[in-house]
C-alpha cells in the first residue's frame, strides 16, 4: 500500500525513503519511553544493539573468524539526543541470487542528505528540506555544501561498492 505522502510506485520494494526508512518501536529497561530518535540505523544494528540490552559485548560473543559490522544504538534508545553512531547507512535492491548479480538500485544516506540509483539513474535529495524525495538536486544547480555532500556521499559508495 502506498498512501500519500509517498508517490506511487516509490515505496516498499524501493530504494527511496517509503521503502527503507522503517520505524522501529522497542520497549525495555533503561529505554526513554514516548522518545523519538533520528539517528542512522541500519537494520544489522539490532545485533549489536540487543547483545548490549543482555549485557553481551558483540566482539567478544562473535568468533573472531566472523566479521560483522553492527553498531550498537542502545544509547540513541536511552537518549533519543543522542547523536548517531552512523555517518551513513546503505540500502540495495537486487533481483536474483548471490552469485554475482549486479545490483540494480542502490542508496546511501546520511544525516541530511541522500544519493540513490534508480534504474541507471543517480538522484539526489535534501531530506530536511524534502523528506518524500520529490526534488531531485542533480536536476538544477547544486551549492558548494550540496556538492560536497553529494561527493562524500559518492566517495562513500565508490569505496563500499568496489567501483561503478
Amino acid at each position: 500500500v502506498v498512501s500519500a505522502p509517498f508517490r506511487h510506485g516509490y515505496a516498499k520494494g524501493t530504494i527511496y525513503e517509503g521503502g527503507v526508512n522503517v520505524p522501529l518501536i522497542v520497549t525495555g529497561p533503561g529505554i526513554e519511553r514516548g522518545g523519538v530518535s533520528e539517528a542512522l540505523v541500519n537494520s544489522t544494528d539490532l545485533f549489536a544493539t540487543i547483545m548490549e540490552m543482555a549485557g553481551v559485548v558483540p566482539d567478544e560473543a562473535v568468533p573472531d573468524e566472523v566479521t560483522h559490522d553492527s553498531v550498537s544504538f542502545f544509547a540513541a534508545l536511552s537518549n533519543p539526543d543522542a547523536p548517531s553512531r552512523r555517518d551513513w547507512i546503505y540500502a540495495d535492491e537486487f533481483f536474483g541470487g548471490f552469485d554475482g548479480v549486479e545490483t540494480a538500485d542502490y542508496a546511501m544516506r546520511a544525516a541530511r542528505y541522500k544519493l540513490l540509483r534508480f534504474e541507471g539513474r543517480e538522484e539526489f535529495y535534501d531530506l530536511h528540506a524534502d523528506p518524500y524525495e520529490y526534488n531531485d538536486l542533480l536536476r538544477g544547480a547544486l551549492s558548494a555544501e550540496q556538492r560536497a555532500a553529494y561527493d562524500a556521499l559518492k566517495a562513500e559508495i565508490l569505496l563500499l561498492r568496489g567501483s561503478e
